[in-house]
């Protein structure tokens, strides 16, 4: 008896530690953080950098991503155009919700079509900005989804999709258009926030008494997100002060600004780049505008003309594209010079309205991959505009004036050990994406620090104890490691110390 007794205890806690095991394993799962980019326009890759990017399908795109979703989609999107392709659109949110996915949908009231009354006819929940206390005075200008957020049990299959694209017929074929797509589970959660605001509840049913579009909402949700050792901002209008945040970057540019806008009359932005071009020597700054949207534009002011005239102008330009240059992005010293190249890109136009009124999002992408991946893409729209000048950087700085060390190496940190915060030094001979990669004791990566695209010379970090997921790290040896993309090179890992 005993014997059976003890046999039975012994199943229940093998069976106990295998329910332990997969509970610790999903709550252990981390985002892969993987950074998707497609641009429907032709890219010039003798720019690239890190990688190539190319010109693609971006609807292709989107059905292989709505296809993917397994529990959740929630859809908020500007427009869907009514036109024969795009009926397809309906057809693919209804065939996922007969199969079982939740789906969620808004959309700006102004742009009411048959697609719409095909989704809501088909059972889907569905609302626009008039929804229940809202009177529709902005637009919802949002372009974006979340999917297989809202099932809460995997961080690895949670998505964004984001950008300047709308779901049409000239979106997809004529103008010029991007989107960023992010495996990230907290960066989806904010989006889930955002969205959850406008809907006026967390459920499959909106709320029309807690729905908030335009002024009504507030600034509640994070901004600030490590994904994968890249910091990712994100803020939404016109609660969260977006400009502030735009002109902020652009303040702290070193080397360049280019960028490609559909509507650009907001002054602040274009008043902070005048400082940096009339204040730093070489500063390159390189636009191209959207020939239709000129009304009130900084284009002019900026090319030289009009009372508020920039002496010397900038090389901005007008686009020569078949239709629409519908991007709204900007990339901060991405030509190889000084500074950390910044990408911001999402729905948000550089205007009065876009600040003050709308529904928009923005994603400021501090990382020299990403904001290549967009150089390459304005390069090809610079050079169809007319644009001559070398988008690359040039020092005009003698060399033998700067230390630049012959040898790149890695040195021991200090303090060692630490309990508060360790500098580790870097010594870069060579031009090169760098990231710092420290590991605990059995191999497993707790942090990066991606210091993007750097000249020779010599750089830190500081490093504070806390892990990728914003947690304290045990007491114990660690181990980090200096790694270089295509040296082919393995650098020695040194040992360090943390005492909480």
């Amino acid at each position: 008896m005993k014997k059976k007794l003890l046999m039975v205890f012994l199943v229940l806690v093998f069976c106990v530690e295998i329910i332990f095991a997969k509970i610790n394993n999903s709550f252990n799962q981390v985002s892969t953080g993987e950074m998707r980019v497609y641009f429907n326009k032709s890219v010039d890759i003798n720019y690239s950098r890190f990688q190539q990017t190319e010109k693609t399908n971006i609807f292709s795109k989107f059905v292989q991503r709505i296809n993917s979703a397994k529990y959740s989609i929630d859809l908020c999107f500007y427009s869907i155009s009514e036109s024969e392709s795009f009926d397809a659109v309906a057809d693919l949110l209804i065939n996922a919700y007969q199969n079982g996915v939740k789906i969620r949908v808004i959309y700006e009231a102004d742009n009411e079509n048959t697609v719409f009354q095909q989704i809501k006819n088909a059972g889907i929940p569905i609302i626009n900005d008039r929804f229940g206390n809202n009177n529709g005075q902005g637009l919802m200008h949002n372009k974006f989804v979340i999917i297989d957020h809202r099932d809460k049990t995997s961080a690895t299959d949670d998505w964004i999709w984001t950008g300047s694209y709308n779901l049409s017929y000239n979106g997809t074929f004529l103008n010029a258009e991007n989107v960023i797509e992010i495996q990230d589970q907290a960066l989806a959660e904010c989006y889930t926030i955002e969205f959850n605001e406008m809907w006026g509840s967390e459920t499959d049913t909106p709320n029309p008494s807690q729905s908030k579009f335009g002024n009504r909402k507030s600034d509640n949700s994070p901004h600030v997100f490590n994904i994968n050792g890249i910091e990712v901002l994100q803020f939404m209008s016109p609660s969260d002060n977006v400009l502030k945040y735009i002109v902020g970057e652009i303040a702290k540019a070193q080397n360049s600004l280019y960028f490609c806008i559909f509507n650009f009359t907001h002054d602040q932005i274009s008043d902070v780049m005048y400082q940096k071009w009339m204040t730093v020597d070489n500063f390159k700054i390189k636009g191209v505008f959207d020939d239709e949207q000129l009304s009130s534009s900084e284009y002019y002011k900026m090319n030289g003309t009009g009372s508020q005239a920039w002496n010397p102008p900038a090389d901005v330009l007008l686009d020569k594209e078949t239709a629409l240059l519908h991007h709204k992005y900007l990339i901060i010293d991405g030509n190889g010079g000084p500074g950390q190249p910044v990408l911001i890109t999402g729905s948000y136009n550089w205007s009065y309205s876009a600040e003050n009124n709308n529904d928009e999002n923005i994603l400021i992408i501090k990382d020299a991959t990403i904001a290549n991946l967009y150089f390459q893409e304005f390069a090809a729209r610079y050079h169809n505009a007319g644009g001559t000048d070398n988008l690359t950087y040039t020092s005009i700085e003698k060399m033998e004036d700067k230390f630049v060390p012959t040898t790149t190496y890695l040195y021991q940190n200090y303090p060692n050990p630490f309990n508060y915060q360790t500098i580790i030094e870097i010594s870069i001979a060579v031009s090169s994406e760098i990231a710092v990669e420290i590991f605990n004791i059995a191999g497993q990566r707790v942090q990066r620090f991606d210091l993007g695209f750097r000249l020779p010379g010599q750089y830190q970090i500081s490093w504070d104890g806390y892990n990728e997921l914003g947690d304290e790290v045990a007491g114990g040896i660690y181990l980090y490691r200096l790694n270089i993309q295509n040296s082919g090179k393995e650098f020695e890992m040194k040992k360090m110390i943390y005492l909480p």
